[in-house]
């Protein structure tokens, strides 16, 4: 019965977190040229800080980084390249494989794409 109740516990802290983490990110970039400064509105599909929404959704994050304007999926992959790096609990071959779907979203959408079918 106590395990019961710390499942249910940890669950709806998960649940709680999740619900967080996933409400869209709009965020304004500034991209600076020689002409003015020009300011980019992006939606991110989640917060890149959280791993477990990453895996949860990891097609997602590969289709927005394959098919968003350049300004924003560049600036999404530097957030989930740094999130991925900086993760205590992803083994090395994961955050390996992740960084690697990352670029390939980025600059070689076709291998990815043969490989996760997104």
């Amino acid at each position: 019965m106590k395990l019961k109740n710390s499942i249910i516990i940890l669950s709806i802290i998960c649940f709680l977190n999740l619900n967080c983490t996933l409400k869209k990110n709009s965020i304004v970039i500034d991209s600076s040229q020689d002409s003015g400064i020009n300011e980019v509105i992006c939606s991110y599909p989640f917060t890149p800080s959280n791993n477990l929404v990453l895996l949860l959704f990891y097609k997602d994050a590969m289709r927005y980084l394959t098919h968003s304007g350049d300004i924003c999926r560049y600036s999404f992959a530097r957030k989930l390249k740094k999130e991925v790096q900086s993760s205590f609990f992803l083994p090395q071959g994961c955050i390996t494989a992740t960084i690697d779907d990352i670029n390939d979203a980025l600059y070689h959408p076709a291998e990815l794409l043969k490989r996760l079918n997104y």
